[in-house]
């Protein structure tokens, strides 16, 4: 506001305010002026200025964590008309399609606004994941399948494929998000390939579905290792990650490994590089009738399952 007098030479008003400098009341006041004129003589009037408050906006909108392609309805509260930004209109429904801040002003009755504001965030589409492992239990019975969950938020279940046919995966297996991340292939009747760590080597996939129901893209395959004894001459086939040079650029060694009694006390005996695929046991005939043999793979990363997730 900027008070302003007329009619005398000189002019001072109540409440600190000049004439004609402008100010900002911050309530309903009344400001005397009190004029001087040429000749010392002096009159006063006053002006009441009006306060009205803001209105006390507030955004709304029926959900602020959306999946994509779901819609929303923004309205704003407490005052008599809204403008939205974004050109979003108030209480219509709309879709958006990225996380955004919407501001709504309100304007009252007596045209006074304010302005609020509410964050939409839109789910992206889910992450391709990631297998960590594929190993085999200590009997060699089922391959284990192994992959580390706290990298995917908003994960409520993961699935989990083996190649059943010519590079078609066929699921296997369901692992909800709040369960340790591994699982363990004892699935044998479901399709023509059986998925038995003892007759070849095994390729796996996983995916994701994210709290929205959307499917992610499975992941790249990870190959199992299957190893053959021809008389003491053990060779095995590589392990393998789809889209990764052979041998594994995180793949540091294979650990050749016997258990002379077949007790489940395996010691190491020879360690290899990691593009080596075969190894002659010089004391095979020893222990031919007794020993159980294995070989491992030794890794320049860690490879854990996690535990317990809450979907978010």
């Amino acid at each position: 506001m900027t008070l302003t007098s007329s009619g005398a030479f000189s002019y001072q008003w109540s409440g600190g305010v000049t004439n004609g400098v402008s100010f900002i009341p911050s309530s309903t006041n009344t400001y005397t002026v009190t004029g001087t004129d040429f000749n010392g003589c002096k009159n006063t009037d006053t002006m009441t200025i009006i306060v009205n408050p803001l209105p006390n906006i507030t955004a709304n909108s029926t959900a602020t964590i959306v999946c994509s392609g779901t819609s929303v309805i923004l309205t704003g509260s407490g005052a008599l008309t809204y403008t939205w930004t974004g050109g979003i209109t108030n209480g219509l429904a709309f879709t958006p399609s990225s996380t955004q801040t919407y501001s709504v002003t309100g304007t009252d009755s007596n045209a006074c606004k304010k302005t609020a504001s509410v964050i939409i965030s839109v789910n992206p589409a889910p992450p391709v994941p990631d297998i960590c492992m594929v190993t085999v239990d200590s009997l060699s019975l089922n391959n284990i399948i192994i992959w580390d969950k706290t990298l995917y938020a908003m994960t409520d279940t993961f699935l989990v494929y083996r190649d059943t046919a010519n590079n078609a995966y066929g699921l296997i297996g369901k692992v909800s998000h709040d369960s340790l991340s591994l699982f363990v292939d004892t699935v044998r009747t479901l399709y023509a390939a059986n998925g038995d760590p003892t007759a070849s080597s095994w390729r796996y996939k996983i995916a994701l579905v994210d709290s929205c129901g959307t499917t992610s893209t499975k992941s790249p395959y990870h190959q199992s290792i299957f190893m053959q004894d021809n008389s003491g001459n053990f060779t095995w086939s590589e392990y393998k990650i789809e889209g990764q040079s052979l041998p594994i650029p995180a793949l540091s060694n294979y650990l050749f490994k016997r258990d002379t009694l077949a007790n489940g006390n395996y010691v190491l005996i020879q360690t290899l590089s990691a593009s080596s695929i075969s190894y002659v046991d010089p004391q095979y005939a020893i222990y031919q009738s007794t020993a159980d043999w294995r070989v491992e793979t030794s890794w320049s990363i860690s490879c854990n399952a996690t535990m317990k997730q809450n979907v978010s």
